[in-house]
């Protein structure tokens, strides 16, 4: 079949993808669209990248992405620790390549040197180094968030 034309067509496709709530939702969307259209466009994979990147910036806390050649710059609420938990995914050798520096209303985690990749290439390393950092994450079982929950909600915090 051919890939979407019309501009109705594209925009219900764009909502489709950014109404995936996690990564394996955007796996199956992309399967739909491969089935019914065969062979992806580079722009739809690319859009399919960037909803795979907004899916995982949400998920470690990252509020924006900004290109400030030749970094890319993270916007962040995490604090220091938890930026250096996350970090600690990744290979030892990259570490000096994410710089944190605290701000007032946010932090920045500085990605030195990657916006001088091709563009393609410069989403594909974001999203292995956050994949990397989120599997950092503690995983929390339904009893400790609700345990978690319960503290929060008594006061328990700051």
């Amino acid at each position: 079949g051919t890939w979407i034309k019309g501009n109705e067509e594209k925009i219900s496709a764009y909502k489709e993808a950014s109404e995936c709530k996690n990564k394996a939702e955007l796996i199956e969307l992309t399967r739909a669209w491969i089935d019914r259209f065969g062979i992806l466009p580079s722009p739809v994979e690319a859009l399919i990248l960037i909803m795979k990147l907004k899916l995982l910036t949400k998920r470690i806390g990252i509020s924006r992405v900004k290109r400030i050649k030749p970094n890319i710059v993270l916007e962040t609420q995490m604090n220091e620790s938890v930026f250096r938990l996350l970090r600690s995914g990744l290979e030892k050798h990259l570490h000096g390549r994410l710089v944190y520096k605290k701000g007032n209303t946010f932090s920045e985690i500085t990605l030195r040197g990657l916006a001088m990749l091709e563009i393609d290439r410069q989403i594909e390393v974001i999203i292995e180094w956050l994949e990397k950092m989120a599997e950092k994450i503690p995983s929390m079982d339904n009893e400790s968030s609700a345990r978690l929950i319960e503290k929060l909600s008594q006061g328990g915090v700051g």
